[in-house]
């Protein structure tokens, strides 16, 4: 099974792909993924004959307008708050998923009622996948960003108050553009959660790495996408999460990119929690939610 869910190409998925697991539950939908901007629900399925689980074609339903980006295949959908709530504050969602897929829902459309309920509006980018060419998922959230602050007057949105979250993945794809982009596609503020920040080897996430620069990745490649190394003094603030138990993207990651980011006199919450693993999005299981959106609600709040 594991092999599965570390899908090695596209063309290997099938809408109905039945793995052997005669223990799970009957119709139960466990999670959903996105290969090639098509969405899945796995679904566990049995006992008996048959038992297993089950890709099926599953879109989560877009929360906000959709707006298509230049490169055609990447998205953004706006959802803004009601009009005596809104504070003047938009962030752009990037969810994680190794660059390989996208975890739209837990990771974005999600967040939306939190953060309108806040006065913020809410932007969540649906980007295209590297596939070799790790500029391609750059240039939509750049453009994201960029495109917020070109409606700022449109959506009523303060064009010093545009921020952007990362989960896992999209950690690295929102702390990438916070250290590197420049003009109106950087971000004012940034808020990141189980982020993969780096790429050197020893504690990057490697599936990530590889979808993101390749398996044969160059020294070049390697300094240019690991954003600890590349943090200025002009680089935005930062809100960033973490858990010590996480094995999958090690927390050195977002302790090396708040290290950094200190060294370069730039305000920075680092919260490192016992437990919680990984991917748990907004509506997953972690035992500290209430202490970490009482955290995020403050730290946003005084922005």
């Amino acid at each position: 099974m594991g092999a599965w869910w570390q899908p090695r190409g596209y063309k290997n998925i099938r809408k109905r792909t039945i793995l052997n697991a005669p223990w799970w539950g009957y119709g139960l939908i466990l999670r959903q993924k996105q290969y090639s901007h098509e969405i899945y629900n796995v679904i566990a399925v049995g006992p008996g004959r048959g038992a297993g689980l089950r890709l099926e074609a599953k879109a989560p339903a877009p929360v906000g307008k959709e707006i298509v980006l230049s490169s055609g295949t990447g998205r953004i959908y706006v959802s803004l708050p009601e009009a005596g709530r809104a504070d003047g504050r938009a962030v752009v969602l990037c969810p994680g998923g190794r660059y390989g897929y996208l975890e739209l829902q837990s990771e974005g459309f999600d967040w939306v009622g939190y953060l309108n309920s806040m006065g913020c509006a809410a932007i969540v980018l649906r980007y295209t996948m590297p596939a070799g060419d790790p500029s391609k998922p750059v240039r939509d959230a750049e453009e994201a960003v960029a495109l917020v602050r070109r409606h700022a007057s449109e959506w009523g949105i303060r064009p010093d108050a545009v921020g952007i979250f990362g989960f896992s993945a999209g950690g690295h794809l929102a702390s990438y553009v916070a250290t590197n982009s420049r003009g109106e596609a950087r971000p004012d503020f940034q808020c990141l959660f189980y982020p993969v920040v780096t790429m050197d080897s020893s504690y990057t996430h490697m599936p990530s790495r590889n979808n993101l620069i390749g398996p044969r990745a160059t020294a070049a490649d390697v300094r240019r996408y690991s954003n600890e190394l590349n943090v200025d003094s002009t680089s935005p603030r930062a809100f960033i999460v973490a858990n010590e138990d996480d094995v999958k993207v090690p927390a050195r990651n977002a302790i090396s990119y708040y290290l950094a980011l200190m060294a370069n006199g730039v305000p920075a919450a680092l919260h490192v929690y016992p437990t919680g693993a990984h991917g748990w999005g907004f509506g997953g299981r972690f035992a500290y939610r209430r202490q970490l959106m009482g955290e995020l609600e403050a730290w946003l709040d005084s922005l």
